[in-house]
């Protein structure tokens, strides 16, 4: 900030005493003098050595974060920065001259970009500029939080949006009719994209996962067939605005990074996939996409936008009431894999989740045993 908007930002403003003197204070102590622009001069200086921001902080902030938080995290973090905190009115003011103003500016900020946002969305951006106040205080570039009990209303945020249980989850009937329909695309088309539709029902993968897989993924061994789950498709945010996709290596947690075993019929539907791709020119080395498509001339990963298009399609062949989403193919995956028996902590490792509470999240609420919602009321 220049002179102007710093002594126009501190607190408390100068003002002149009844002795004739200027009158301020700087981090509680007191500052006084006849003239006005001595008052002004340690002000400013004050601000221009300790001008710490959150936009200067922030590389230093993620260093620290990285020895506790995950590669994922840390991304997360990084968008949400990117996207509005360093967009943000506040973000090139020093940190010891944010008021609670500021956090009603931010959050008009936010809706700016977002409109359409979900409270939950905000808390997720809240609880980075709160983790970034927490380590400015730890360093003592500032002595408070000005934002921590900053609470907007919640009619301020879109309502999230509520589902029948039946809504979030494939009937059997539905599966069979999408399965098909893909299979069938797959055939017409001798494209193997429709192909990862069948996938997801197997394997219950995140939509940003099954675009992510590699044919070196797939290891062959004598006690089973396996694929191991190490990167997402992810939405490459430039200058706060999506910018199409991008390939990280890593999960969306540590638990997420796992192997799963393949099933004979998993193992055949790749084998086609690879048929197809070798058919189509598509290379199938160790380091090669098992989905791929061409984009702007070149051959590449599908986008989970592709794999949603392609589901959106066949739910609607298939004449279903609700268009259904590849989340919720790992609902009814993880759904039916309980109603067989399959143990809960075996459930959640399948599932990449971190918490068994979050597994059981998955598992539609009709379908639980008492004894699961028991355990679901005790976490």
């Amino acid at each position: 900030m220049n002179r102007k908007e710093i002594l126009k930002n501190h607190q408390p403003a100068i003002k002149q005493l009844s002795n004739g003197r200027y009158y301020t204070r700087i981090e509680g102590k007191t500052v006084q003098s006849m003239k006005l622009k001595n008052v002004e001069d340690s002000v400013v200086n004050y601000y221009a050595t300790n001008a710490h921001t959150l936009s200067s902080i922030f590389e230093d902030f993620l260093k620290f974060e990285s020895a506790e938080k995950t590669d994922a995290t840390l991304y997360r973090d990084r968008l949400l920065f990117e996207r509005f905190i360093k967009t943000a009115p506040f973000a090139d003011k020093p940190l010891i001259a944010l008021k609670m103003s500021d956090a009603s500016e931010f959050l008009e900020h936010c809706l700016s970009i977002n409109p359409e946002m979900k409270e939950k969305y905000w808390t997720n951006i809240m609880g980075v500029v709160n983790q970034m106040f927490k380590y400015a205080i730890g360093m003592e570039y500032t002595t408070f939080n000005p934002f921590e009990n900053f609470h907007p209303n919640r009619i301020r945020f879109c309502a999230a949006t509520k589902h029948r249980d039946e809504d979030t989850v494939f009937s059997q009937e539905e599966k069979i009719k999408v399965c098909e329909l893909a299979l069938m695309d797959a055939t017409n088309t001798k494209n193997a994209i429709p192909l990862a539709i069948l996938i997801l029902f197997q394997l219950g993968l995140r939509d940003g996962e099954v675009c992510a897989l590699k044919w070196g993924d797939i290891e062959f061994g004598k006690s089973g067939d396996t694929i191991h789950i190490q990167r997402m498709v992810v939405v490459n945010y430039v200058d706060t605005k999506a910018c199409g996709y991008k390939v990280v290596d890593f999960t969306k947690t540590p638990a997420s990074d796992r192997i799963l075993h393949l099933s004979e019929k998993t193992k055949a539907i790749l084998e086609r996939a690879k048929e197809l791709n070798n058919a189509n020119g598509y290379p199938t080395g160790k380091n090669d996409y098992i989905f791929m498509r061409e984009f702007e001339k070149q051959e590449t990963y599908i986008s989970t936008r592709c794999v949603f298009s392609r589901l959106e399609k066949y739910c609607k062949a298939a004449n279903m009431e609700e268009i259904k989403s590849p989340h919720d193919i790992r609902r009814t995956v993880i759904t039916e894999l309980h109603e067989k028996g399959y143990p809960l902590k075996k459930l959640q490792k399948f599932a990449g989740h971190s918490t068994l509470a979050m597994t059981l999240k998955y598992i539609r609420e009709t379908d639980l045993t008492d004894f699961d919602k028991q355990i679901l009321d005790s976490l």
